[in-house]
C-alpha cells in the first residue's frame, strides 16, 4: 500500500517488524523481497510518487574542495529515488534507464598497491544475487562479452598483448523501479509505504546497542514515531551517513561513529573527457556499430573498452572503462569550446579569465552553435550521440558526416578517509543540519587515468584505428554521475568500518545500512546492478536471522 503519512493524526506512533528508510531502487528492491509473507515492512520516503520542490528542498547541502555537482542534483526526494532521474534513452528511444554492469574480480580483492581495498568476500559469492538483480533490471544474464553481439553489430577491435578488451554495458529501463515496483508494493497487504515521510532522527538505546524507533516529521507539521523490530537505511550514501552523524543524543558522535568512520571514504565516478581520436580511414565511422547504443533482441547494449584484469594488477591501474562518440567537424568548435568554459566557471562561480576571447569565440561562430543545438535538443536527432542516446550506426553516410571520435572515460575513485561527509551548521526546512562534502581527486587517482590514456594511445594506434590526441588530464576531470559510495564503509574490523559483512552497523543489535554506502571500494562500473545484489543479499540474512531475544521472522511469500 501507498499512503500519504499526513493523513494519520499529529503524533501517531506505528509499529512494523521491519522499517526501510528510502524508497529509490535499493529500497524498492529490498521491501519487494518480502511480499506476500507475514513481515509486516514499512517503507518511509521523503517525497511522493510525483517530484515537489518542497520536499527537493530538503536534498540540499553544501560542498568544499574540488568542484562538484551540487548535492540536491545527485538526490531525489522521491518515490523511486534517483531512477526518476535517469536519462539515457533505451529500448529504441520508447523508455528512459540507466547503465548497468557487474564489479570485476579485482574489485573485490585487496590490492597491495591500493589503500583501505578489499571487500570481506569475491566476486563470485555475489554472483547468485547478481542473477536475480538482473532479473530485476530487465537485463537477461550474466554474460558481458563481446561475443553475442559482434555477429550483429561489427567486430571488435582486435587489441593484441591482451591489455585492452571489449566488453558490453547493458541497459535497463527505470520503469522497472518508480512504474512497476509502485505497482507490486501498491498491491502488498504487508507492505506499507509511508509518502512525504521525513526521518529526523534514529533514536538508540539509553547504551546505544539497538534503535528503539524514528522520529518522523511531515513538512506540513505533523509529526509521528515508527517502531520496528529492525531497521535499514538505503537512503544513499551522501543521506544515510548524514542521517547517523545527526543522531547524535546519546553517542555525541553519531550512531555507529565511534571510530569516526561515518561519512568518510566519500567515492564517485567523475566523468573523464579523454581525448579525440581521429582514424586512419574514413571508413572507421561505418564499422564499428558495436561500440554504439544500440536495441537488439529486447536489449540496449553498447561496447566498452575495459582493461584486462591482469593488466591492472601488473600496471596497477584503478578500474578505468571508455566509451567511443562520433563527432562533426561543428562539435567542439570554438563556440562549443567557449560555452563549456563558461559553464564550467559558473558552476565554480567564477568569472573566466579569457572572458572577452570566449565571448568573440561564440559569437564567431554562432552559425555552428545554433545549428547543433537546433537538431540535437530540438530534432534529438541520432546524429548526435552522448552518454544518454545512441543510434548513430544505423544511419547511412557517416564517413562523410564524422571527422573524429570523442572518447569519455569514467574509473574508478581511491578510497580517501578525508574525502568525507560531515554536519554543515545550515539547516533544512526541518530544523536538520544539512550535509557538507569535502571532496578532493587524489593525485594517484590521476597517475592511474595518464597511464591508463598511455594504453589507450599505444593499442588504438597498433590495432590501426586512428590517432589519439589527449586532452589535459586537469581540465578533463568533470563532475559527477552521480554515483555516491563509501560513506558507511564495509569491514569485519569495527575499528575500520561501519557495518559488517552482513551489513550491520558494528555494536547496534537491530540497524542495517543498504545501498553503495557500504562499498569499501567503488569499481568503474555504474553500481546500480551491483547494490541491487547487495540488497538481495541483505534480504536473504534478514529472513533467516534475528537479534538475540526477539523471535525470528516468520517465513511464507
Amino acid at each position: 500500500m501507498l499512503e500519504d503519512i499526513r493523513n494519520l493524526p499529529d503524533g501517531t506512533t506505528v509499529e512494523f517488524d521491519l522499517c526501510i528508510v528510502g524508497s529509490g531502487p535499493v529500497g524498492l528492491s529490498l521491501a519487494r523481497e518480502f511480499i506476500g509473507s507475514s513481515i509486516r515492512v514499512c517503507v518511509l520516503e521523503s517525497g511522493g510518487v510525483e517530484l515537489d520542490a518542497m520536499t527537493q528542498s530538503l536534498a540540499a547541502g553544501e560542498s568544499q574542495g574540488d568542484r562538484f555537482v551540487s548535492l540536491s542534483r545527485m538526490r531525489r526526494r522521491q518515490f523511486g529515488g534517483l531512477s526518476n532521474a535517469w536519462n539515457v534513452q533505451v529500448e529504441d528511444y520508447a523508455q528512459h534507464g540507466v547503465r548497468h554492469a557487474p564489479f570485476e574480480a579485482i574489485d573485490f580483492e585487496k590490492r597491495d598497491w591500493l589503500a583501505y581495498s578489499g571487500w570481506p568476500f569475491p566476486r563470485d559469492h555475489l554472483d547468485p544475487f547478481y542473477r536475480r538483480a538482473s532479473d530485476i533490471c530487465g537485463i537477461g544474464s550474466l554474460d558481458y562479452s563481446a561475443d553475442s553481439w559482434e555477429a550483429r553489430l561489427s567486430k571488435r577491435l582486435p587489441f593484441a598483448g591482451g591489455e585492452l578488451e571489449t566488453t558490453m554495458f547493458k541497459f535497463g529501463p527505470s520503469i522497472r523501479f518508480f512504474g512497476e515496483g509502485r505497482a507490486a508494493l501498491e498491491g502488498a497487504s504487508n507492505v506499507t509505504v509511508y509518502l512525504y515521510a521525513n526521518v529526523l532522527e534514529i533514536e538508540a538505546s539509553g547504551n546505544a546497542s539497538e534503535i528503539v524507533g524514528l522520529r518522523v516529521a511531515a513538512l506540513s507539521g505533523q509529526h509521528y514515531a515508527v517502531k520496528a523490530r529492525r531497521y535499514i537505511l538505503a537512503a544513499g550514501a551522501i543521506e544515510n551517513a548524514r542521517l547517523l552523524l545527526a543522531s547524535n543524543r546519546v553517542q555525541k558522535a553519531g550512531l555507529g561513529n565511534g571510530k569516526d568512520l561515518v561519512g568518510r571514504f566519500f567515492m564517485d565516478h567523475p566523468v573523464i573527457r579523454t581525448g579525440f581520436l581521429f582514424p586512419y580511414e574514413q571508413s572507421a565511422f561505418a564499422t564499428h556499430a558495436l561500440y554504439d547504443m544500440r536495441y537488439l533482441d529486447k536489449l540496449t547494449v553498447m561496447g566498452r573498452l575495459t582493461f584486462a584484469e591482469e593488466t591492472r594488477r601488473r600496471q596497477e591501474l584503478l578500474g578505468f572503462t571508455t566509451l567511443l562518440f562520433p563527432r562533426t567537424r561543428r562539435q567542439q568548435s570554438p563556440a562549443h569550446l567557449a560555452v563549456r568554459e563558461f559553464r564550467q566557471a559558473m558552476r565554480e562561480r567564477r568569472i573566466p579569465t579569457n572572458a572577452g576571447k570566449l565571448v568573440a569565440d561564440f559569437a564567431g561562430n554562432l552559425d555552428d552553435f545554433v545549428l547543433d543545438y537546433y537538431k540535437h535538443a530540438v530534432c534529438r536527432d541520432h546524429l548526435f550521440p552522448s552518454l544518454s542516446r545512441g543510434g548513430w550506426s544505423s544511419q547511412a553516410g557517416n564517413e562523410k558526416r564524422y571527422e573524429k571520435f570523442e572518447l569519455t572515460s569514467q574509473t574508478e575513485q581511491s578510497p580517501n578517509p578525508d574525502n568525507r561527509i560531515t554536519l554543515s551548521q545550515r539547516r533544512d526546512r526541518l530544523g536538520s543540519n544539512l550535509p557538507k562534502l569535502t571532496v578532493h581527486w587524489g593525485a594517484s587517482d590521476k597517475d592511474s587515468i595518464h597511464r591508463a590514456q598511455a594504453i589507450l594511445v599505444r593499442q588504438l594506434a597498433a590495432v590501426g584505428l586512428g590517432r589519439l590526441e589527449l586532452e589535459n588530464i586537469d581540465n578533463s576531470v568533470g563532475l559527477s554521475l552521480h554515483h555516491n559510495m563509501g560513506t558507511t564503509r564495509m569491514h569485519e574490523d569495527p575499528s575500520q568500518g561501519v557495518v559488517d559483512p552482513d551489513g550491520k552497523v558494528h555494536g547496534i543489535a537491530n540497524l542495517y545500512i543498504a545501498g553503495g554506502s557500504v562499498f569499501p571500494t567503488g569499481s568503474y562500473a555504474n553500481p546500480t546492478l551491483t547494490m541491487i545484489a547487495m540488497a538481495l543479499r541483505l534480504a536473504d540474512h534478514l529472513k533467516t536471522s534475528e537479534p538475540a531475544g526477539v523471535p525470528v521472522f516468520a517465513q511464507g511469500r
